[in-house]
């Protein structure tokens, strides 16, 4: 297997999609996986970068993302600090998150998360657990999610355990244009005394005519006078390839009646769309000072090669932390093209037929959603599901060697 080795930053968190570490290599088309990341401090009395960090990654045979740990160095030796565990469904789903920390030279349990998702896919509870004096798993909080038929995110309700049932604390709606795009999204708190939703907060979004959000109002419900008030405003513009150029956010002072600057995010790219810059200012004097500075550089397959942080100190940029990144870059072994451009399908929903943009013949394997296996062919682009009855099902294609290279969800009216 080639292990290709750059300096790179990412920070590891909590990922979404299964394989958010996943990348295609530009130039020789390899799957490559984020193996580890290392991170450095800057070292004022020797001017040089110290270690601080290293983060690993391991995967499943699907490229999901199987674990990830991190090690401290303490200026002589490396020691472990934390590492996460992931679970997933038949389906690629994470259903589950584990984190331990290292503590008196043993792995700990801290905190878990559990993820439950409706027959189409969509996330619609995660549930939190602390690990308790006990040696028990503790209820935290949870997240209640809803969506309409296109799901799209509709509600969120925030509930809290306290020892014996779940207790409401907030709740967020949302209202969509026909695009799918949020345009308000209000906020409620619960008011445990009268058992009632009060009014909290109100998002208003804007948009271009590339849907690009060029617009965020951010209104405070006024109880006394029954009215919206201005609190926050952000505005973002982007360059003609709809990058995001800049980031302002204003607050509103009721003393002067008017929005006051508080902090701008600047960007740039590079040729290829990759970002390579992103200076952070904040508004004093109504002036913008400099606080932050991040810088990127990419290798020939555009992969993250090396990022560094700088703080704005005595009117000039101090080196602040650099991160380091190594890439696997030999986990499928095939010439293939970018995931994104190598499998799409239509009509979705479909009735009788689905149809295959793939430039290699691929083997289809459909799952229902109780994860049984009801087709499993080669195709060149073309998949009779007339035989199927209604429901939601499952893609996973493969490459001659039985290697998963894409996951899709359809609909069988």
């Amino acid at each position: 297997m080639k292990k290709i080795l750059f300096l790179a930053i990412l920070f590891i968190g909590h990922h979404a999609n299964s394989q958010a570490n996943m990348y295609v290599a530009k130039n020789s088309s390899a799957v490559c996986l984020l193996d580890s990341i290392y991170g450095f401090n800057w070292d004022i009395s020797s001017g040089s970068y110290t270690s601080s960090t290293k983060n690993y990654s391991t995967y499943t045979s699907y490229n999901d993302v199987a674990s990830t740990q991190q090690v401290t160095f303490n200026g002589t030796n490396w020691t472990n600090s934390f590492n996460e565990i992931y679970v997933y469904d038949v389906n690629h789903q994470k259903i589950q998150v584990q984190s331990q920390n290292w503590t008196n030279n043993s792995w700990v349990n801290s905190v878990k998360q559990t993820f439950t998702y409706n027959l189409s896919g969509d996330l619609t509870e995660q549930v939190s657990e602390s690990w308790g004096l006990n040696n028990q798993w503790q209820n935290n909080y949870k997240i209640i999610t809803t969506y309409d038929v296109n799901h799209h995110l509709l509600l969120q309700t925030n509930q809290y355990w306290n020892g014996t049932n779940w207790v409401n604390t907030s709740q967020a709606s949302y209202t969509l244009d026909l695009s799918g795009n949020i345009l308000t999204n209000i906020n409620l708190s619960w008011d445990q005394s009268n058992t009632v939703w009060f009014t909290n907060t109100k998002k208003t979004n804007t948009y271009d005519a590339s849907f690009n959000l060029i617009a965020v109002l951010v209104e405070q419900w006024n109880l006394q006078y029954s009215n919206w008030s201005n609190s926050e405003k952000y505005t973002y513009t982007y360059d003609i390839n709809n990058n995001k150029l800049s980031t302002t956010r204003q607050t509103w002072d009721n003393n002067i009646s008017s929005w006051v600057n508080q902090t701008k995010f600047t960007t740039t790219y590079n040729s290829t769309n990759q970002l390579t810059s992103t200076l952070w200012q904040n508004g004093v004097n109504n002036a913008w000072v400099n606080y932050q500075y991040n810088m990127s550089t990419y290798n020939s397959d555009n992969l993250i090669s090396v990022s560094e942080t700088q703080l704005w100190t005595n009117n000039g940029w101090l080196n602040w932390a650099k991160y380091n990144y190594y890439y696997d870059c030999g986990a499928t072994g095939l010439n293939q093209i970018s995931p994104t451009k190598q499998f799409k399908f239509f009509p979705n929903p479909a009735h009788t037929t689905l149809f295959f943009e793939t430039e290699h013949e691929s083997t289809l394997k459909i799952t229902n959603a109780l994860g049984q296996i009801v087709k499993n062919e080669t195709t060149n682009g073309i998949l009779t599901v007339s035989d199927l009855i209604p429901g939601v099902y499952f893609i996973q294609v493969y490459n001659e060697k039985q290697q998963l290279l894409k996951t899709g969800r359809f609909i069988k009216e």
